[in-house]
Protein backbone atom coordinates (compact mmCIF):
# COMPACT_ATOMS: atom_id res chain seq x y z
CA UNK A 1 0.00 0.00 0.00
CA UNK A 2 1.50 3.58 -0.99
CA UNK A 3 1.83 6.29 1.34
CA UNK A 4 0.32 9.39 0.56
CA UNK A 5 2.29 12.20 1.82
CA UNK A 6 -0.08 15.70 3.16
CA UNK A 7 1.40 18.55 3.30
CA UNK A 8 -0.52 21.97 5.49
CA UNK A 9 0.20 24.84 7.52
CA UNK A 10 0.62 24.35 11.18
CA UNK A 11 -2.27 26.03 11.90
CA UNK A 12 -3.85 22.72 9.88
CA UNK A 13 -1.63 19.86 11.35
CA UNK A 14 0.50 21.52 14.29
CA UNK A 15 0.54 21.09 17.60
CA UNK A 16 -3.18 22.97 18.51
CA UNK A 17 -4.79 22.79 15.10
CA UNK A 18 -7.79 23.61 13.48
CA UNK A 19 -9.42 20.35 13.38
CA UNK A 20 -10.87 20.79 9.93
CA UNK A 21 -8.01 19.41 8.10
CA UNK A 22 -8.14 15.99 10.15
CA UNK A 23 -11.62 15.60 10.47
CA UNK A 24 -12.30 16.33 7.08
CA UNK A 25 -9.67 14.94 4.95
CA UNK A 26 -6.29 12.80 7.01
CA UNK A 27 -8.70 10.69 9.50
CA UNK A 28 -11.78 9.59 6.85
CA UNK A 29 -8.20 8.74 4.50
CA UNK A 30 -6.84 6.63 6.78
CA UNK A 31 -8.89 3.48 6.32
CA UNK A 32 -7.96 3.41 2.71
CA UNK A 33 -4.32 4.34 2.57
CA UNK A 34 -1.35 4.93 4.70
CA UNK A 35 -0.99 8.20 5.59
CA UNK A 36 1.75 11.23 6.17
CA UNK A 37 1.40 14.62 7.39
CA UNK A 38 3.68 17.70 7.33
CA UNK A 39 3.01 20.66 8.54
CA UNK A 40 5.06 23.69 7.13
CA UNK A 41 5.68 26.72 8.15
CA UNK A 42 6.78 30.18 5.74
CA UNK A 43 10.45 28.96 6.04
CA UNK A 44 10.29 24.86 5.38
CA UNK A 45 7.22 25.72 2.65
CA UNK A 46 9.79 27.07 0.27
CA UNK A 47 13.14 25.03 1.70
CA UNK A 48 11.26 21.34 1.91
CA UNK A 49 13.23 18.76 -0.18
CA UNK A 50 10.30 18.00 -2.58
CA UNK A 51 12.45 15.81 -5.14
CA UNK A 52 12.82 13.10 -2.34
CA UNK A 53 9.03 11.94 -2.59
CA UNK A 54 9.42 12.15 -6.39
CA UNK A 55 7.18 9.67 -7.95
CA UNK A 56 4.97 9.68 -4.44
CA UNK A 57 1.03 11.23 -4.33
CA UNK A 58 1.55 14.50 -2.88
CA UNK A 59 -1.44 16.50 -1.26
CA UNK A 60 -1.34 19.84 -0.19
CA UNK A 61 -4.08 20.97 2.09
CA UNK A 62 -4.81 24.27 1.88
CA UNK A 63 -2.08 25.88 0.79
CA UNK A 64 -1.04 26.90 -2.70
CA UNK A 65 1.76 24.02 -4.15
CA UNK A 66 5.24 25.54 -3.91
CA UNK A 67 5.90 26.98 -7.16
CA UNK A 68 9.23 24.23 -7.29
CA UNK A 69 6.65 21.62 -7.05
CA UNK A 70 4.94 22.98 -9.62
CA UNK A 71 7.33 23.04 -13.13
CA UNK A 72 8.09 19.56 -12.19
CA UNK A 73 5.70 17.58 -14.49
CA UNK A 74 7.09 13.94 -12.64
CA UNK A 75 5.39 15.06 -9.24
CA UNK A 76 1.91 13.93 -8.22
CA UNK A 77 0.24 16.63 -6.86
CA UNK A 78 -3.13 17.01 -5.64
CA UNK A 79 -4.49 20.54 -4.44
CA UNK A 80 -6.96 20.82 -1.80
CA UNK A 81 -7.79 24.46 -1.91
CA UNK A 82 -10.28 26.37 0.35
CA UNK A 83 -13.01 28.59 -1.22
CA UNK A 84 -12.62 31.47 1.39
CA UNK A 85 -8.77 31.49 0.53
CA UNK A 86 -9.61 32.12 -3.15
CA UNK A 87 -12.56 33.76 -3.54
CA UNK A 88 -11.42 36.73 -5.14
CA UNK A 89 -8.96 34.76 -7.92
CA UNK A 90 -10.43 35.47 -11.21
CA UNK A 91 -10.61 32.73 -14.04
CA UNK A 92 -7.51 34.13 -15.34
CA UNK A 93 -5.73 33.17 -12.54
CA UNK A 94 -6.70 30.14 -12.64
CA UNK A 95 -5.74 29.20 -16.61
CA UNK A 96 -2.09 30.17 -15.20
CA UNK A 97 -1.80 26.88 -13.48
CA UNK A 98 0.06 23.61 -14.64
CA UNK A 99 -2.23 21.12 -15.87
CA UNK A 100 -0.75 18.58 -14.49
CA UNK A 101 -2.28 19.74 -11.07
CA UNK A 102 -5.31 17.54 -9.72
CA UNK A 103 -7.65 19.20 -7.81
CA UNK A 104 -10.28 18.36 -4.78
CA UNK A 105 -12.93 20.67 -4.07
CA UNK A 106 -15.29 20.67 -1.47
CA UNK A 107 -17.07 23.62 -2.73
CA UNK A 108 -18.99 23.40 -6.05
CA UNK A 109 -17.69 27.16 -6.95
CA UNK A 110 -14.15 25.94 -6.81
CA UNK A 111 -15.22 23.08 -8.76
CA UNK A 112 -17.08 24.83 -11.52
CA UNK A 113 -14.25 27.00 -12.13
CA UNK A 114 -11.35 24.67 -12.13
CA UNK A 115 -12.83 22.04 -14.46
CA UNK A 116 -13.46 25.15 -16.92
CA UNK A 117 -9.91 26.03 -16.98
CA UNK A 118 -9.15 21.94 -17.95
CA UNK A 119 -7.88 21.07 -14.84
CA UNK A 120 -8.09 16.79 -13.27
CA UNK A 121 -11.18 18.19 -10.80
CA UNK A 122 -12.85 15.66 -8.03
CA UNK A 123 -15.42 17.80 -5.91
CA UNK A 124 -16.40 16.38 -3.23
CA UNK A 125 -18.97 17.29 -0.42
CA UNK A 126 -18.15 16.51 3.37
CA UNK A 127 -20.64 15.98 5.81
CA UNK A 128 -20.30 15.16 9.60
CA UNK A 129 -21.67 11.70 11.20
CA UNK A 130 -25.29 13.10 13.24
CA UNK A 131 -24.97 9.99 15.61
CA UNK A 132 -21.57 11.59 17.03
CA UNK A 133 -23.76 14.64 17.82
CA UNK A 134 -26.73 15.05 20.43
CA UNK A 135 -29.60 15.83 18.95
CA UNK A 136 -30.96 19.54 19.87
CA UNK A 137 -33.33 20.11 22.53
CA UNK A 138 -36.41 22.08 21.76
CA UNK A 139 -38.45 21.64 24.63
CA UNK A 140 -39.03 24.78 26.21
CA UNK A 141 -37.70 28.12 25.13
CA UNK A 142 -35.13 28.54 22.50
CA UNK A 143 -31.28 28.79 23.06
CA UNK A 144 -29.44 30.77 20.47
CA UNK A 145 -25.14 30.09 20.03
CA UNK A 146 -23.21 32.71 18.01
CA UNK A 147 -19.77 33.55 17.42
CA UNK A 148 -18.75 37.50 16.73
CA UNK A 149 -15.75 36.22 14.50
CA UNK A 150 -16.37 38.52 11.50
CA UNK A 151 -18.57 40.96 12.66
CA UNK A 152 -22.07 39.82 10.53
CA UNK A 153 -24.29 40.82 13.43
CA UNK A 154 -24.57 44.35 15.58
CA UNK A 155 -24.90 44.36 19.15
CA UNK A 156 -28.34 46.11 18.29
CA UNK A 157 -29.15 42.69 16.18
CA UNK A 158 -28.28 39.72 18.42
CA UNK A 159 -30.66 41.76 21.16
CA UNK A 160 -33.31 41.96 18.13
CA UNK A 161 -33.01 38.37 17.28
CA UNK A 162 -33.20 37.12 21.39
CA UNK A 163 -36.32 38.82 21.36
CA UNK A 164 -37.96 37.68 17.91
CA UNK A 165 -36.70 34.38 19.09
CA UNK A 166 -37.73 34.19 22.76
CA UNK A 167 -34.91 33.39 23.53
CA UNK A 168 -34.24 31.53 27.11
CA UNK A 169 -30.15 31.85 26.65
CA UNK A 170 -27.80 32.70 23.81
CA UNK A 171 -24.11 30.79 23.98
CA UNK A 172 -22.15 33.99 22.79
CA UNK A 173 -18.03 34.07 22.27
CA UNK A 174 -16.35 37.66 21.13
CA UNK A 175 -13.19 36.59 19.03
CA UNK A 176 -12.65 38.56 15.91
CA UNK A 177 -10.79 37.25 13.24
CA UNK A 178 -7.60 39.58 12.37
CA UNK A 179 -9.60 40.82 9.18
CA UNK A 180 -12.31 42.27 10.98
CA UNK A 181 -12.76 46.21 12.23
CA UNK A 182 -11.99 46.00 15.81
CA UNK A 183 -15.08 48.48 16.71
CA UNK A 184 -16.92 45.05 15.61
CA UNK A 185 -16.30 43.95 19.02
CA UNK A 186 -18.90 43.46 21.50
CA UNK A 187 -19.50 42.70 25.05
CA UNK A 188 -22.50 41.92 27.09
CA UNK A 189 -23.57 41.31 31.01
CA UNK A 190 -24.88 38.65 31.88
CA UNK A 191 -28.45 39.43 30.56
CA UNK A 192 -30.08 40.80 27.20
CA UNK A 193 -33.61 41.66 28.39
CA UNK A 194 -34.21 38.77 29.94
CA UNK A 195 -32.35 36.13 28.04
CA UNK A 196 -29.52 34.58 29.55
CA UNK A 197 -26.02 35.26 28.29
CA UNK A 198 -23.35 32.05 28.66
CA UNK A 199 -20.03 33.70 27.91
CA UNK A 200 -17.30 31.84 26.13
CA UNK A 201 -13.69 31.69 26.72
CA UNK A 202 -11.82 32.74 23.63
CA UNK A 203 -9.92 30.21 24.29
CA UNK A 204 -11.82 27.82 24.61
CA UNK A 205 -10.64 24.17 23.09
CA UNK A 206 -13.02 22.16 21.08
CA UNK A 207 -14.21 19.69 23.42
CA UNK A 208 -15.15 22.56 25.54
CA UNK A 209 -17.00 24.35 22.57
CA UNK A 210 -18.84 21.25 21.32
CA UNK A 211 -20.33 20.72 24.85
CA UNK A 212 -21.23 24.72 24.50
CA UNK A 213 -22.97 24.07 21.13
CA UNK A 214 -25.22 20.60 22.29
CA UNK A 215 -26.70 22.67 25.15
CA UNK A 216 -28.33 24.97 22.03
CA UNK A 217 -30.77 25.15 19.31
CA UNK A 218 -30.26 27.74 16.66
CA UNK A 219 -27.10 28.40 15.54
CA UNK A 220 -25.86 32.00 13.31
CA UNK A 221 -23.08 31.45 11.31
CA UNK A 222 -19.97 33.71 12.04
CA UNK A 223 -19.00 34.07 8.75
CA UNK A 224 -19.74 35.42 5.45
CA UNK A 225 -17.93 32.37 3.42
CA UNK A 226 -16.19 29.43 4.44
CA UNK A 227 -13.17 27.02 3.21
CA UNK A 228 -15.62 23.78 4.38
CA UNK A 229 -17.69 25.10 7.27
CA UNK A 230 -17.16 23.06 9.68
CA UNK A 231 -18.94 25.00 12.52
CA UNK A 232 -22.21 24.88 10.64
CA UNK A 233 -21.80 21.41 9.82
CA UNK A 234 -21.55 20.50 12.96
CA UNK A 235 -24.95 22.34 13.99
CA UNK A 236 -26.84 21.16 11.14
CA UNK A 237 -25.97 17.40 12.41
CA UNK A 238 -27.23 18.48 15.91
CA UNK A 239 -30.26 19.17 14.15
CA UNK A 240 -30.23 23.31 14.75
CA UNK A 241 -31.82 26.13 13.03
CA UNK A 242 -29.21 27.52 10.83
CA UNK A 243 -29.27 31.30 9.95
CA UNK A 244 -26.45 31.86 7.20
CA UNK A 245 -25.07 34.04 4.64
CA UNK A 246 -26.66 32.94 0.98
CA UNK A 247 -22.57 32.35 0.47
CA UNK A 248 -20.06 29.62 -0.30
CA UNK A 249 -20.32 27.11 1.15
CA UNK A 250 -23.13 27.27 3.04
CA UNK A 251 -25.17 27.76 -0.01
CA UNK A 252 -24.09 24.39 -1.39
CA UNK A 253 -25.70 22.62 1.46
CA UNK A 254 -28.70 24.72 2.67
CA UNK A 255 -31.96 25.44 0.68
CA UNK A 256 -33.44 28.41 2.09
CA UNK A 257 -36.37 27.45 4.52
CA UNK A 258 -36.01 23.86 3.87
CA UNK A 259 -33.74 23.13 6.44
CA UNK A 260 -32.07 26.55 7.05
CA UNK A 261 -32.53 30.13 6.82
CA UNK A 262 -30.39 32.61 5.00
CA UNK A 263 -30.00 35.81 6.16
CA UNK A 264 -29.45 38.57 3.98
CA UNK A 265 -26.28 39.90 4.32
CA UNK A 266 -24.78 42.48 1.77
CA UNK A 267 -21.08 41.57 0.87
CA UNK A 268 -20.05 45.03 -0.44
CA UNK A 269 -21.02 46.11 3.21
CA UNK A 270 -18.89 43.30 4.38
CA UNK A 271 -15.75 44.45 2.27
CA UNK A 272 -16.38 48.15 2.39
CA UNK A 273 -15.57 47.55 6.50
CA UNK A 274 -12.29 45.23 5.60
CA UNK A 275 -10.96 48.27 3.61
CA UNK A 276 -12.08 50.23 6.80
CA UNK A 277 -9.51 48.02 8.67
CA UNK A 278 -6.72 48.46 5.98
CA UNK A 279 -6.32 52.32 6.53
CA UNK A 280 -6.93 52.58 9.91
CA UNK A 281 -3.73 50.49 9.88
CA UNK A 282 -1.56 52.02 8.06
CA UNK A 283 -2.88 55.50 8.35
CA UNK A 284 -4.69 55.59 11.75
CA UNK A 285 -7.47 56.86 10.36
CA UNK A 286 -10.90 55.65 12.37
CA UNK A 287 -14.01 55.45 9.97
CA UNK A 288 -16.84 53.58 11.66
CA UNK A 289 -18.20 50.45 10.02
CA UNK A 290 -21.44 49.62 8.66
CA UNK A 291 -23.88 46.88 9.11
CA UNK A 292 -23.46 44.19 6.97
CA UNK A 293 -26.84 43.09 7.24
CA UNK A 294 -29.73 45.81 6.99
CA UNK A 295 -29.80 47.93 9.64
CA UNK A 296 -33.51 48.07 10.63
CA UNK A 297 -33.67 44.25 9.94
CA UNK A 298 -36.56 43.12 12.08
CA UNK A 299 -35.92 39.22 12.43
CA UNK A 300 -39.95 39.01 12.64
CA UNK A 301 -40.29 36.32 9.92
CA UNK A 302 -38.03 33.89 12.02
CA UNK A 303 -40.79 33.99 14.76
CA UNK A 304 -43.53 32.76 12.21
CA UNK A 305 -41.41 29.79 11.03
CA UNK A 306 -41.69 26.07 11.86
CA UNK A 307 -38.48 26.17 13.35
CA UNK A 308 -38.11 22.42 14.54
CA UNK A 309 -39.03 21.10 11.20
CA UNK A 310 -36.31 23.18 9.38
CA UNK A 311 -34.12 22.04 11.70
CA UNK A 312 -35.31 18.23 11.99
CA UNK A 313 -34.46 18.53 7.97
CA UNK A 314 -31.08 19.87 8.64
CA UNK A 315 -30.29 16.68 10.39
CA UNK A 316 -31.81 14.37 8.18
CA UNK A 317 -29.92 15.91 4.78
CA UNK A 318 -26.84 15.38 7.16
CA UNK A 319 -27.81 11.97 7.93
CA UNK A 320 -28.22 11.14 3.75
CA UNK A 321 -24.99 13.46 2.91
CA UNK A 322 -22.44 11.42 5.47
CA UNK A 323 -23.74 8.46 3.90
CA UNK A 324 -22.75 9.68 0.45
CA UNK A 325 -19.39 10.96 1.79
CA UNK A 326 -18.53 7.88 3.04
CA UNK A 327 -18.96 6.38 -0.22
CA UNK A 328 -16.65 8.95 -1.94
CA UNK A 329 -13.23 7.93 -0.11
CA UNK A 330 -12.08 5.48 -1.85
CA UNK A 331 -12.47 7.80 -5.18
CA UNK A 332 -10.73 10.31 -3.44
CA UNK A 333 -7.36 7.88 -2.81
CA UNK A 334 -7.65 6.56 -5.88
CA UNK A 335 -7.66 10.15 -7.59
CA UNK A 336 -4.50 11.30 -4.99
CA UNK A 337 -2.46 7.86 -6.11
CA UNK A 338 -3.45 8.30 -9.99
CA UNK A 339 -0.53 10.17 -12.16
Amino acid sequence: MSKIYIFGWHSHFGKDARPSAKQAFVEPLKSYSKIKIIALGQTSYHNFDYDSLLGEPLVFWGMRPNQKILENSNHNITWVPMYDSLVWRTKRWWDKLPKNLKIISYSKKIADLSKVCGLKTLQVKFHLDPKKFKQANWVGKNKIFYWNRSGLLTKEQVIKLCLELNADTIVFRNKLDFSAHKSQNMTFGNNINGTRVIHMKSSLNHESYMSLLSSCNIFVAPRIFEGIGLTFLEAMASGMFVLTPNKPTMNEYIRHKLNGFFLPYKMYKRNYNRTLTKIEKFTGIVIKPISILPKNYSFKELSRLPLKDIADRARSSSKYGYKQWIKTLPSIVDFIKKD
